[in-house]
């Protein structure tokens, strides 16, 4: 895959591939494409199909058009798309400097007064006839699509297609691209010149229209327009001298539906063919995750499984030809609380850090909006409990220092770490820092945090934070779909498995109690210090070997950032265990000079079942030389135990000594498990 431009070099690019379909199978396929970032992180999977037709036509060009010196048979109309009816908020002309290379086609919609205008649409339309059938009919154009700088983030504009008034678009959308404003003064947006290619698969014969467009949901200002340039739009297809694949829609439920686990779901669809006829009786359905769900024009179901499933119904006509239709449902598990509505959820300001800025409901109530340095917490309270689960979606156009969420129990700033920062400049002591944070990708990303296993207790607010202290205020946040709820593991199942590959330290914090100047624990993948011929800190985790692990601070050489002046602790959050259960916890200790401080020098790994008030030794070392390797502590804890666990790595006061520690694959799992 290559960069449209030459380079991935931004968080959003155009990107063009080949594929060579030399010995595929005739019939339809589904290609799936994803990106990975340069840190490993793989974005959103998309889908399309591609139909292999060998049966023997020739290729036919339909329709091209390159505007150079005309509109090519095209006409201007107004309101073709969404139904909208504002024909005084949309013109096009044929801009003869404005295509790719030569003329175009342009489209120009809103603008004209500041009135609040709901809905403009304008496309040009040519009608073409077939007369015979038409085989892998397939459209491409170029397009430009540009926004105004003042487009408020609720606003936005798309490019649109339509063959025959059926909307065609990218993967499973209606529409070719979407740009959202982002805010007023947020400086214009643009696609650039962007390629657009799709397949209709068979029309029959007769006429059929083609219209292509520009849609803008709302203007509310004069200086809110936007422009759409179109250029070399072409038609092409095979000629059907043989058999011509079936037609299949599915008419319910709608694309991207969400129900709930056990819901009875209802799905409908219809399958012609032009040799063949109705073929809606033949029609299979199959699920991405279930395999096959059902048969014909019409079936129920109510045993989905949690999760995305891309539905497709498919037929096979006489002549072994396939035609498929294809939607997203998902599922979501039962007992979910409904999202927040932010319309009946209030807010106030938090502490003394709400300063300037805007925030807004969007979305119905889905949506919290935040821009400037914003800090709001809910005047409803929240009791947290070792299994409570914090889920939402985030998005941000621009980044601040702080992009945050928590609880807070006294709307003060000077308690313990509340915070959870997924997103931000600033490296800020007072937060967690959750990890995998938010990849800056300008889209929504999903984020489930265990707030239970950090802190739990009643009468907690629900803080959201949008901070930036200097300079130009300009960053936002949304948080969109929350949920709060609980989520005790089932019996069987393991209270707790956790690697430090996600969600950063995963409620282990530095112990107020530590008297250590440097060594303070992190997460991190550890580096290898070997000096005086002793193992003091190994390279990478016990997983893999080049992962993450909890430890005392990576060392660029040996004794920089060691543990030094003291004792360094760490501890778990409290787990609450339902039945009697395995602990395990795999951990290393290294040091390299013995007897220059036996009071000082010293590795502690203890284990509390009462929450923290009593403590027992798993494992220790006195004042003796260590070679750092990692080593497994094992023990047995009782139902309705309160699990802590806690590590002390301590260089005293004499001089030289080097000292370092480190924990990873936790797990507190029932003895039959």
């Amino acid at each position: 895959m290559t960069a449209s431009d030459g380079a991935f070099n931004s968080s959003v690019e155009a990107a063009h591939a080949t594929i060579d379909t030399t010995g595929w199978n005739e019939g339809k396929h589904i290609v799936f494409i994803r990106g990975q970032d340069a840190d490993g992180y793989w974005g959103a999977v998309s889908a399309i199909f591609v139909y292999i037709d060998n049966s023997g036509g020739f290729p036919i060009t339909i329709l091209e058009a390159d505007f150079d010196t005309s509109d090519d048979g095209f006409g201007y109309i107004d309101d073709p798309f969404r139904g909208t009816n504002q024909p005084g908020y949309a013109e096009g002309e044929r801009n003869a400097s404005g295509g790719l290379s030569g003329g175009g086609l342009q489209v120009t919609v809103g603008g004209i007064d500041n009135a609040d205008i709901f809905g403009m649409s304008g496309g040009w339309r040519r009608s073409f006839t077939l007369n015979e059938p038409a085989n892998n009919v397939r459209i491409s154009f170029y397009y430009n699509l540009t926004q105004a700088s003042d487009y408020e983030s609720d606003e936005f504009s798309e490019v649109l297609v339509s063959v025959d008034g059926t909307l065609y678009g990218m993967g499973l959308n209606d529409y070719v691209a979407q740009i959202f404003g982002n805010g007023n003064g947020g400086g214009s947006e643009s696609t650039g010149w962007q390629f657009f290619e799709i397949s209709l698969g068979a029309l029959p014969v007769g006429d059929h229209t083609l219209v292509f467009g520009l849609h803008n949901n709302k203007k509310t200002y004069d200086n809110e327009s936007t422009v759409l340039l179109i250029d070399d739009v072409v038609i092409t297809a095979t000629s059907a001298t043989g058999n011509t694949p079936p037609s299949v829609t599915i008419t319910a439920p709608p694309n991207d539906s969400t129900f709930t686990e056990g819901d009875i779901i209802n799905f409908s669809g219809t399958a012609s063919d032009f040799e063949d006829g109705d073929l809606t009786p033949s029609l299979s359905w199959t699920s991405s995750i279930d395999g096959t769900i059902g048969s014909g024009g019409t079936f129920s179901t109510s045993t989905l499984s949690v999760g995305t499933h891309i539905i497709s119904a498919s037929v096979t006509d006489i002549g072994g030809l396939e035609g498929s239709d294809a939607i997203s449902v998902t599922i979501s598990p039962m007992g979910l609380p409904d999202v927040i509505d932010w319309n009946t959820m209030s807010t106030v300001a938090y502490s003394n850090q709400d300063n300037t800025g805007t925030f807004e409901v969007q979305d119905g109530g889905l949506t919290f909006f935040m821009e400037g340095n914003r800090w709001r917490r809910t005047t409803d309270t929240f009791t947290i409990t070792p299994f409570t689960l914090l889920e939402f979606e985030f998005q941000s156009d621009s980044q601040g220092e702080i992009h945050g969420i928590g609880f807070d129990e006294d709307d003060t700033l000077t308690n313990d770490l509340r915070i959870f920062r997924i997103y931000g400049t600033q490296n800020w002591s007072g937060d967690i820092n959750w990890t995998p944070a938010y990849s800056g990708s300008g889209t929504f990303e999903s984020f489930t945090i265990p707030v239970g296993q950090y802190y739990t207790g009643s009468g907690f607010y629900l803080v959201l934070v949008n901070d930036k202290d200097s300079g130009t205020l300009d960053n936002t946040g949304r948080f969109r779909n929350m949920r709060i709820y609980e989520d005790a593991p089932p019996p069987g199942s393991c209270t707790v498995e956790t690697d430090f590959e996600i969600g950063g330290a995963n409620g282990w914090v530095n112990s107020a109690a530590s008297t250590c100047s440097t060594g303070s624990f992190v997460v991190g993948t550890p580096t290898e210090v070997v000096n005086g011929g002793v193992t003091t800190q190994l390279a990478g985790d016990h997983t893999t070997g080049s992962g993450n692990a909890l430890f005392t601070a990576t060392n660029s050489s040996a004794g920089v950032n060691d543990v030094d002046g003291g004792n360094c602790i760490v501890e778990s959050p409290t787990f609450s265990v339902n039945e009697e259960s395995d602990v395990s916890i795999w951990y290393y200790h290294g040091q390299r000079d013995a007897g220059d401080d036996p009071s000082g020098d010293f590795f502690l790994l203890e284990i509390s079942t009462d929450g923290g008030s009593n403590w027992s030794t798993l494992a220790s070392y006195d004042d003796v030389t260590v070679n750092a390797v990692w080593s497994e502590a094992t023990t047995t804890v009782g139902a309705g135990d309160d699990v802590k666990l806690r590590v002390q790595v301590s260089d005293g006061a004499g001089t030289g000594d080097l000292v370092e520690a480190g924990i990873d694959d936790i797990s507190i799992c029932p003895s039959a498990f």
